[in-house]
């Protein structure tokens, strides 16, 4: 958390080296006092905070009339299986780039180069993670089609996203898909006790290619 693209937005609050604190998640830690600042609820945002925070971060970068570009996919697969990837993506990764999407590996770009890029885009693509975060650099009404599995859709998981998407008045879409193997139907999805039931939020997913390609032929024909 202290390197690449999140330290560049800890860096634009001008905060000291001394500041910071890296936590090894391997070790344990007895604190006399500490303030943990976080949501409640990652469903329910702040809408003035979220504008501000957006606002801030493109002020910093100078990032504010990006040229517009058809748009991005926002790819997870430099990331180890399974990880909510695509699971054929040698099928789709065509469709992609004749419909004009960048595929956009968000991970290894500088954070201002990810903002410019969502700045830009009319239309966002991409599977249920945290690279998604980058929609609080999109313009009003671009549309986001995100891809989700049925588990995370019933378990409620997509509506971070979603609610993000709400406060910064974007097009968003849930677009459920297959994921590599599915869950017994007497499974209970609320069994957290039940360490393979965590394991189904990062299935990866299967996409049709028709499917795909006739969803971006309609959400491009409607910009």
């Amino acid at each position: 958390m202290l390197e690449g693209p999140y330290r560049a937005v800890l860096d634009t609050f001008n905060i000291p080296d001394e500041r910071f604190c890296a936590v090894d998640p391997g070790r344990d830690y007895l604190l006399d006092e500490a303030y943990i600042v976080s949501f409640l609820d990652q469903n329910k945002l702040f809408p003035e905070t979220i504008h501000a925070f957006a606002d801030h971060l493109l002020s910093a970068w100078n990032v504010f009339d990006e040229p517009e570009t058809v748009g991005v996919f926002a790819s997870r697969q430099a990331i180890a299986a399974p990880r909510r990837r695509i699971h054929n993506f040698e099928a789709i990764e065509p469709i992609l780039t004749e419909a004009g999407l960048q595929v956009v590996d968000c991970g290894s770009l500088p954070a201002p180069e990810q903002a410019r890029l969502f700045r830009a885009a009319r239309v966002v693509v991409g599977g249920h993670g945290s690279d998604l975060s980058n929609v609080l650099f999109c313009r009003p009404g671009t549309k986001v089609l995100v891809f989700e599995s049925q588990f995370s859709v019933d378990t409620t998981r997509h509506l971070g996203l979603k609610s993000l998407c709400e406060v910064l008045d974007l097009d968003y879409q849930v677009v459920i898909v297959p994921t590599e193997g599915e869950l017994p139907p007497d499974a209970d999805i609320f069994d957290w006790k039940n360490p393979e039931i965590h394991t189904w939020i990062s299935r990866d997913y299967r996409i049709d290619p028709h499917d795909l390609s006739e969803l971006l032929k309609k959400t491009i024909q409607s910009l």
